[in-house]
């Protein structure tokens, strides 16, 4: 298969690489940043779908295997709670959400919309045989592909997949969604910070650093608070929840856009008044 520009993570152990000295300048800050923005991002930050593709979806002619692959040692909801979770890093460092969608198990890089086609997602997962030495490949996003195939993550179906122990899924699926949203690799460690985009996998890693915040940063802004916390609204108490009556439709239910737990511990809370002609269960 031959599309434009693909990143290729080809991890080794780390003893593996040997560099050789050079003069070191003298730096002017305690630490460098090492992150690399690509320049290519999804266009629509604030909702970038993702989904597994059916096992038979064609790749370039070869069958993806994602969930033989993966259910050969773990049940399926394991693994793609592993998978999400890798994914919700990067929407609590940054500006974006990313959504799990159904796939339909159309070919990889079939006509259609860059984002929000409705057969399958944004960033679509799938698992292939892959080269030795590599644990997975990802599509840069637009502008560098141009295709629906911008963003897709292929794993190596060659790979025994752990939870926890190596090779992580988690791990690797971190650092996959980083190249899906624009990051490249970081070239070297950073100590005592081991950075989630460092380029050779070296154990499990699932924490971004301040060098990987920075980058996804970089494109994609900071996360913002939604309208129920912004201009002096805090709905994080019961006592100042958020009256919704007013988003309750003709339907009997209550749409709530754009909304966003934006720090860690975080909560929201909204009340709505039924009205008196509703009748059976509130759900």
């Amino acid at each position: 298969m031959s599309r434009t520009r693909p990143i290729s993570d080809r991890f080794a152990p780390r003893t593996a690489r040997k560099r050789a000295m050079r003069p070191a300048p003298e730096h002017l800050e305690d630490r460098l940043l090492l992150y690399s923005n690509l320049g290519d991002h999804f266009v629509y930050a604030s909702r970038i779908t993702f989904s597994f593709m059916p096992d038979g979806t064609s790749v370039g002619g070869v069958p993806s295997a994602l969930f033989s692959t993966l259910n050969a040692n773990h049940p399926t909801a394991a693994w793609e709670m592993q998978i999400e979770q890798a994914a919700s890093i990067w929407e609590q460092a940054a500006d974006v959400n990313l959504a799990l969608v159904p796939d339909g198990g159309e070919a990889v890089a079939s006509a259609g919309n860059q984002q929000d086609d409705p057969r399958f997602g944004d960033i679509r997962i799938g698992a292939v045989p892959l080269g030795a030495g590599t644990l997975a490949v990802t599509f840069l996003p637009p502008p560098a592909n141009g295709g629906t195939d911008a963003g897709d993550i292929l794993l190596n179906s060659s790979i025994s997949w752990q939870i926890g122990s190596s090779y992580d899924l988690a791990t690797v699926m971190a650092h996959e969604f980083g190249h899906a949203l624009g990051l490249g690799d970081v070239s070297s460690p950073l100590p005592p910070e081991q950075p989630v985009m460092y380029g050779t996998y070296s154990g499990i890693n699932t924490t971004l650093t301040s060098d990987d915040i920075a980058g996804i940063q970089s494109v994609d802004g900071a996360p913002k608070f939604d309208s129920y916390n912004q201009n002096g609204a805090r709905n994080i108490t019961y006592m100042t929840a958020a009256n919704i009556s007013s988003n309750v439709g003709s339907n009997g239910q209550a749409a709530i856009p754009n909304l966003d737990i934006t720090t860690v511990g975080q909560s929201e809370w909204f009340y709505v008044t039924v009205p008196p002609t509703t009748t059976g269960r509130m759900t």
